[in-house]
């Protein structure tokens, strides 16, 4: 059995995305376990996404499609997502004709942490969202998050367990944060009418790196979706 958690999984043909928690069981079924607050993180394509990337990074050239592990995304969501008032979702392919499984070993569940009921799933989502360990209802839970979070040698074990690609991730974030931003600011004067060379002026930025924004943004008027752009731009980077 294993776990880990901030896995980078890598696609050298789109985007790439990061793993809250990546385990395998000791049958060898893998498993992607994301926490989210916001809804728009949960959507049901993230979860196919995700799906698709532990199926592209786990199997080698030449090998029998018999030998591929089952897969498992486990979304634990704040809100509802889904909007049923279930306390657990659990998707699976069928054959529309029949109702009959499509059983090709690809498992989503959505778990809805609104829902603390007196149940031993409603009782673990209420600890997750305690603030206090105090007030948690798993011992061995709360014991684990007390190390880690208040006592002296499980913080520095945690900081520990921050590798290379973590904290390549986090320069890679600030770096998005910055081009968002500039995209942001490009975007408000590109609706005031002002050409490439006056806003490379004003924002004392490049004037290739500008007019690159601008070309693309140029797509997205006059609504100028930040996010898009941001997307767009972002496909034209060079990876480090």
């Amino acid at each position: 059995m294993e776990c880990h958690t901030e896995v980078y999984v890598h696609n050298l043909y789109g985007r790439s995305v990061r793993l809250d928690i990546k385990a395998k069981d000791s049958e060898d079924k893998l498993y992607d376990i994301e926490v989210q607050k916001g809804n728009a993180g949960a959507i049901p394509k993230r979860a196919r996404y995700n799906g698709s990337l532990l199926d592209a990074n786990i199997t080698d050239p030449g090998e029998d499609f018999h030998n591929v592990p089952e897969t498992v995304v486990i979304f634990i969501t704040e809100n509802d997502v889904l909007g049923d008032g279930l306390p657990i979702y659990h998707i699976e392919r069928v054959i529309r004709e029949n109702g009959k499984l499509f059983d090709d070993g690809t498992h989503i569940i959505y778990v809805n942490a609104e829902i603390n009921d007196d149940t031993e799933l409603g009782r673990l989502m209420h600890d997750l969202k305690c603030e206090r360990v105090e007030d948690m209802d798993n011992k061995v839970l709360a014991n684990r998050v007390d190390y880690y979070k208040n006592k002296t040698r499980g913080i520095y074990e945690w900081w520990d367990d921050i590798d290379e690609w973590s904290l390549r991730d986090i320069e890679k974030g600030k770096k998005q944060g910055e081009q968002l931003g500039l995209i942001t600011l490009i975007c408000k004067k590109l609706v005031k009418g002002k050409d490439i060379a006056t806003i490379a002026l004003e924002l004392e930025s490049e004037y290739d790196e500008i007019a690159s924004i601008c070309e693309i943004a140029q797509d997205f008027a006059p609504e100028y979706d930040i996010d898009a752009i941001f997307e767009a731009y972002s496909k034209t980077q060079v990876v480090a």
